[in-house]
């Protein structure tokens, strides 16, 4: 309850050379003249006998120069060597291809730095992967800073409750949708009876959010239908008032938490204004006590947080800030009335304290928060 100790959420990151095509013409096999053959009979000329064709024993005359394209003729005249040739022009041919594409290709990659590699297409396919969706009616994902992943949270699931007693306001606190919507889990010490603060508790209103930066609006009443006191949580069942169509969506609830891991807690404090407020803080470590594992946080928690939810970074709630600077004893330390917590326009001993400087606050875990829904869904 604001009138209540309550958890204080305000916790408080080559180019390749591309060879030459193949210079000079191609050797041409040389043509007989039809007005001058050469008998098959005379020396240097040549016969076809069977398809093959045969040079004539006949020596030249010894003064007589043999020029290299005579030499050359007579080489692509012979079948197997114009065979060879051409397998090896084909090859070169092939390589060169090979050797240009190749070379294109690593060229278009040096000039685009910005084209994506394997790497980041596979790391990319497995972001897509391993997106995890935040509760099983909110369609929210956590971003880097954590900003639109609460504030979709909050506007969805997260309300403020107050307390009424003989018509006046006399406390008050946070509180989650769970189940199907139509039911709030916050803390007993909230909506519970106090004498020390003459709060007995006549009407529990429950407001909801239209914008993260207006105060919240009044939506439902509630009746308490389910307690836990060692683990100080309760659940309440609503009732819509007339005219009021938001439809709350459940809160998924995680499986635990481990040291230095984020939460991040919202709540309504009344501290700086009766809009919902966020703050941060870390897991940093755990109390076992009455046969809770209580969850050490570094987060302040102050009235008004108090049954709120601190969700870890995957968006599920993962504890319930229920104890305000407080030791194993239950004593509350380093805490204040300093603000008028309940909102009653005073600052008196039915105000919450505040946490002044750095102090540990403890979150009823989520295996104590799933017994408590279990056993009012039964």
């Amino acid at each position: 309850m604001r009138s209540v100790p309550r958890l204080d959420v305000t916790h408080s990151g080559d180019r390749p050379t591309i060879p030459m095509r193949g210079q000079g013409a191609a050797p041409q096999v040389a043509r007989r003249n039809p007005s001058n053959p050469t008998p098959p009979s005379q020396p240097g000329s040549a016969s076809r006998v069977g398809g093959v064709c045969r040079q004539a024993v006949t020596q030249p005359p010894a003064n007589t120069l043999k020029s290299p394209w005579s030499r050359q003729k007579r080489q692509f005249q012979n079948p197997t060597a114009l065979a060879f040739l051409i397998l090896v022009g084909l090859a070169v041919v092939i390589g060169l291809a090979s050797i240009v594409t190749s070379g294109t290709q690593r060229t278009e990659v040096a000039e685009s730095p910005n084209a994506p590699s394997a790497t980041v297409e596979a790391e990319a396919a497995t972001s897509a992967s391993t997106t995890i969706k935040v509760a099983p009616a909110a369609d929210t994902q956590p971003s880097t800073g954590a900003g639109d992943f609460l504030e979709n949270l909050a506007l969805s699931s997260v309300v403020s409750i107050d307390i009424y007693s003989e018509s006046e306001l006399c406390g008050g606190g946070t509180g989650s949708a769970v189940l199907d919507g139509n039911f709030v889990l916050t803390n007993l010490h909230v909506v519970e009876d106090s004498k020390k603060y003459d709060c007995i508790v006549d009407k529990i209103v429950v407001r909801y959010l239209e914008q993260v930066d207006e105060l919240p609006v009044e939506g439902f009443t509630a009746e308490i239908i389910a307690i836990n006191e060692p683990s100080d949580l309760a659940v309440l069942r609503l009732t819509r008032l007339r005219n009021v169509t938001k439809q709350l969506r459940p809160v998924a609830i995680g499986e635990g938490v481990s040291v230095n891991e984020d939460l991040f807690i919202a709540g309504f404090p009344a501290i700086g204004g009766d809009s919902i407020t966020f703050s941060r803080g870390i897991v940093s470590g755990f109390l076992q006590d009455g046969g809770i594992r209580w969850i050490k946080t570094d987060a302040q928690i102050s009235g008004g947080n108090s049954g709120g939810p601190a969700f870890n970074s995957r968006g599920e709630l993962v504890g319930v800030p229920t104890k305000a600077s407080a030791s194993s004893g239950g004593e509350i330390v380093d805490c204040r009335i300093v603000e008028d917590t309940n909102g009653d326009g005073q600052i008196n001993d039915r105000d919450s304290c505040v946490p002044i400087g750095g102090s540990f606050s403890l979150l009823s875990p989520a295996l104590s928060v799933k017994e408590i829904l279990k056993e009012a869904a039964g």
